[in-house]
């Protein structure tokens, strides 16, 4: 139990006023945590809604005090909770917004750093399809890459699969630009 202490406390707290980017801070560190630990939905919940503060922590025990135990509206686990959250702290008009921001972004340096800001954004989006993740991954990228991942779309089944092949072949090219610079 220590070590989960240790990992709890790297589990920000959210009052519900501090906007969704720390909304989605405090759900990525506790699922983490979550992933990392072998607690019950009781336990996971427990925890989770003892890092709530300010107006979260008062919707919470409102919450709590409206829902009777036995009433199928009443929260009883994390997925329940973050659900919640993000319904009420991050609303659709919120999803508008990093989708906007998310088609917007382009490559200006390497893959690799690209792929982590698509990766931020498309993260706090409550639900995106995969090939509505492609397209716009795609999008973003420089010609010479999104070319080449259009060359092996059969191959490329996945977000995930597609970014690191796009990731692989720009630390390719710039290794060998690296090397005819040696010479």
């Amino acid at each position: 139990m220590g070590l989960a202490k240790e990992l709890m406390k790297l589990i920000p707290r959210y009052d519900g006023t501090s906007g969704a980017d720390k909304l989605f801070e405090f759900i990525d560190n506790f699922e983490d945590f979550a992933t990392d630990s072998d607690l019950s939905h009781a336990e996971l919940l427990k925890v989770a809604t003892a890092k709530l503060t300010g107006n979260a922590k008062v919707w919470w025990r409102s919450h709590r005090r409206l829902m009777t135990h036995d009433s199928p509206n009443r929260i009883r686990t994390w997925n329940e909770l973050k659900t919640k959250l993000i319904e009420i702290y991050a609303p659709p008009e919120y999803d508008y917004l990093i989708r906007e921001k998310l088609r917007s972004v382009k490559q200006t340096g390497s893959v690799a750093a690209y792929t982590a800001e698509f990766e931020r954004l498309s993260m706090q989006l409550s639900s995106i399809s995969d090939e509505e993740m492609q397209h716009d991954y795609l999008r973003g990228l420089n010609s010479r890459i999104r070319d080449f991942a259009h060359s092996q779309a059969t191959n490329l089944t996945d977000i995930h699969t597609l970014q690191v092949a796009c990731i692989r072949l720009d630390n390719q090219g710039n290794k060998s630009r690296n090397e005819i610079e040696a010479h």
